[in-house]
């Protein structure tokens, strides 16, 4: 992927054609959104850019404040996306934009984004941007704040970074926090999931609260986080109370027994299974089944 100014990127909205329009984002490593697809730029979220950068000129008109932004990042293996990432030598500006958004989800996106970007060991600076309101927030320690385009330009003058290939910045390992491994960060809620892992978590909790039985299946490629979100799934219906056993299909690790003892979680070997009473629970997970 490479860097684009942000208001060549919306003049070529507004003039090309939408087949020269692919033909040239994608020189930039950038992706149009496909009808049925969730990935790639939307024409809304095209049409808030545009809204953004009429706004940002009428204060500041130095386009080169709009230069070296990273458009729809999306750090691989993990899935999370950035709209837009602008690396400098002294801190890394984010900037989500919304046609229109409350403003408790926003604190929750910028927080989480700014969990993502803290292992880059710069200053990181949050903003989203919401087209309906014509408002600007930056994230302050832990409260949202309204801002002026003057805040976020104190930001972007500053010199940018530069390197070869944005993938080498994000290290996927320091996302996937293992409840296994890193049992106690886990139990303290010391991580994010993705926004596609908390919609399967949406999905899942939906169908446990129904009344009858459902089968469901959690699969994935290796380091995905499918173990994580497991065992976070597990631990939201034991917080609401539900009775929940764990049956692993392999020997019970430190991370296991950890949960055990000091949790009171309910794990069990598969070769164990037999001995428990299932209409005890509300809930069976099998582990690595």
């Amino acid at each position: 992927m490479k860097t684009i100014n942000l208001k060549n990127l919306v003049d070529s909205y507004k003039n090309l054609s939408g087949e020269t329009l692919s033909s040239y984002l994608g020189f930039y490593g950038i992706e149009l959104a496909e009808k049925g697809k969730n990935c790639g730029l939307s024409a809304i979220e095209l049409d808030c850019m545009t809204s953004f950068i009429e706004l940002f000129k009428t204060t500041h008109d130095s386009i080169s404040l709009l230069d070296n932004f990273f458009v729809g990042y999306m750090i691989p293996q993990i899935g999370k996306e950035f709209d837009l990432l602008r690396f400098n030598k002294a801190n890394v500006v984010n900037i989500e934009l919304k046609s229109k958004a409350c403003e408790e989800k926003i604190l929750k996106q910028l927080k989480r984004n700014r969990y993502y970007l803290q292992f880059l060991d710069k200053e990181v600076s949050l903003f989203t941007y919401v087209q309906e309101t014509e408002k600007l927030y930056m994230l302050d320690k832990e409260q949202l704040t309204p801002v002026s385009f003057d805040d976020l330009y104190k930001e972007l003058i500053k010199d940018c970074d530069e390197f070869d290939d944005i993938n080498k910045l994000f290290n996927p390992s320091n996302y996937l926090i293992s409840p296994l491994n890193s049992t106690k960060k886990f139990m303290e809620e010391e991580y994010f999931l993705t926004e596609h892992q908390e919609e399967i978590k949406c999905k899942i909790l939906k169908a446990v609260e129904n009344t009858k039985a459902e089968f469901l299946a959690l699969t994935g490629s290796a380091g995905t986080g499918k173990t994580l979100l497991t065992y976070d799934i597990a631990k939201d219906l034991l917080s609401k109370g539900q009775k929940v056993l764990i049956v692993h299909c392999a020997q019970l690790n430190s991370g296991q027994r950890m949960l055990q003892d000091e949790y009171g979680w309910d794990i069990c070997m598969a070769k164990v299974f037999g001995n428990k009473v299932l209409k005890e629970y509300n809930v069976i997970i099998v582990d690595e089944a």
